[in-house]
């Protein structure tokens, strides 16, 4: 299997799936995968798990990946910083 670029651009100006960034594809199947930060990202069902990510959700169409994404990650901030800001609040180092 060729492996897909990750460009810039619109899938439907398009000249081929490997013109465009493989998660813009709106007929893709994705999962929802987090990492230890509790990060989240969209990854595609045809490309192998990165190392340090678990999938949260999927496989599914990239719509419902999305709304996951936007329901279950609410904070931006990387767990680390979270933990660190709330221990700075309460007076430990």
């Amino acid at each position: 299997m060729p492996v897909q670029r990750f460009l810039v651009g619109s899938w439907d100006q398009a000249q081929s799936e490997e013109d465009v960034n493989i998660l813009d594809n709106p007929d893709g199947r994705f999962f929802v995968v987090v990492n230890d930060e509790g990060q989240h990202s969209l990854w595609p069902e045809s490309l192998s798990l990165p190392a340090g990510w678990t999938v949260a959700h999927g496989p599914a169409d990239r719509a419902s990946c999305l709304d996951h994404v936007t329901t279950e990650w609410t904070d931006m901030r990387p767990r680390s910083l979270v933990t660190h800001l709330e221990s700075a609040a309460r007076g430990v180092a």
